[in-house]
C-alpha cells in the first residue's frame, strides 16, 4: 500500500512540475493514499514535562496547511527490552552484515551530550539537552553524525548524515543499543511522512524496523473527534498537495 500511496502522493504533491500521465497515476491511485491514513495503527508516546519531552511535544505540535506535518504517516521504530533482540531474525540480516563491515574497517562510533541546544534550522529551538553522536574511521577523520532528543520513553532523531554508506547502519545500531539500554521504547525521525519519502529511504526504514504509524501525544479525546479529525485531515492534505508544490526537505534516514 506504501508504494501506491507514494505514487499517488508525489504526483498531487507535485503536480505542476510533473506530466498529465503522472498526475492520472496519481488520482488512480488515490484510494491507496486515503486507505494509509485513515487505516494506518495509531501509536501514543509518552512524553515528560522535562525539556527533551516539551521538544518532542513541541516538534509533533509543529502544523502546516493546519495539519500536523510530523503525525499523519510517521516512520516509527518500536524498540525491545534488549538490543540483542532487535538485531534478532532474518529480517535484519542487512543490518546485522553493513553493521560487520563497518566495524571490520574500524569506525566506532561515541556521543557526547550537548547542553546548548539545538542550533537554528532544525525542527524545534527549545533549550533542551541533545544527543551529538559521531562515527570516526581508522584515521580518526569523521564519517558519520546524527542529532537525537532523548527522553525518558521516546527519543528523536533530528538528522542523520554519513559519508559511506554502511556507517549509516553502524551509527543507527549504535544509537539504538544505548536506547534499549536505558529502557526508550520509541524512536521517531524529523522526515517527511512516509509516503513522501524517496523509495530507497522507505527501504532503509523497513529493513531497520520502522513500521508508518500515526501519531499521538498520550491524551484523551472523544472517539468522534478523532475519526472527525482524521477524515478533515486527508481532505484539507489532498487538496494543498494538488495546489502547492514544494521542494522536499532533506533526509534524514
Amino acid at each position: 500500500m506504501l508504494t501506491k500511496a507514494s505514487y499517488c502522493a508525489r504526483a498531487l504533491r507535485y503536480a505542476g512540475d510533473s506530466s498529465a500521465a503522472s498526475f492520472t497515476l496519481g488520482v488512480c491511485t488515490l484510494p491507496y493514499l486515503i486507505g494509509l491514513l485513515c487505516l494506518a495503527p495509531r501509536t501514543r508516546l509518552n512524553v515528560s514535562e522535562c525539556p527533551s519531552g516539551q521538544r518532542i511535544r513541541a516538534h509533533l505540535r509543529l502544523r502546516r496547511w493546519g495539519l500536523p506535518r510530523f503525525r499523519l504517516a510517521q516512520g516509527v521504530l518500536h524498540l525491545p527490552e534488549d538490543y540483542a533482540s532487535y538485531l534478532r531474525g532474518r529480517r535484519r540480516q542487512a543490518l546485522r552484515t553493513n553493521v560487520a563491515r563497518a566495524r571490520a574497517r574500524s569506525v566506532e562510533c561515541t556521543h557526547t551530550i550537548v547542553c546548548d541546544g539545538l542550533s537554528n534550522g532544525h525542527s524545534c529551538d527549545q533549550p533542551a539537552p541533545v544527543e551529538r553522536w559521531q562515527a570516526t574511521n581508522r584515521a580518526g577523520s569523521l564519517v558519520g553524525e546524527a542529532w537525537l532528543t532523548v527522553d525518558a520513553e521516546c527519543a528523536l532523531m533530528h538528522s542523520m548524515v554519513t559519508s559511506e554508506t554502511d556507517v549509516r547502519w553502524l551509527l543507527h545500531a549504535a544509537i539504538i543499543e544505548q536506547l534499549c539500554d536505558r529502557g526508550c521504547r520509541q524512536l521517531l525521525t524529523n522526515s517527511h511522512d512516509a509516503f513522501l519519502m524517496a523509495p530507497g529511504q522507505q527501504y532503509f526504514q523497513r529493513l531497520l524496523g520502522y513500521s508508518v504509524e500515526r501519531v499521538a501525544l498520550r491524551r484523551s479525546l472523544p472517539a468522534p473527534a478523532r475519526g472527525a479529525s482524521r477524515v478533515l485531515a486527508v481532505l484539507v492534505l489532498l487538496v494543498s498537495a494538488a495546489a502547492v508544490g514544494e521542494q522536499a526537505l532533506a533526509s534524514i534516514l
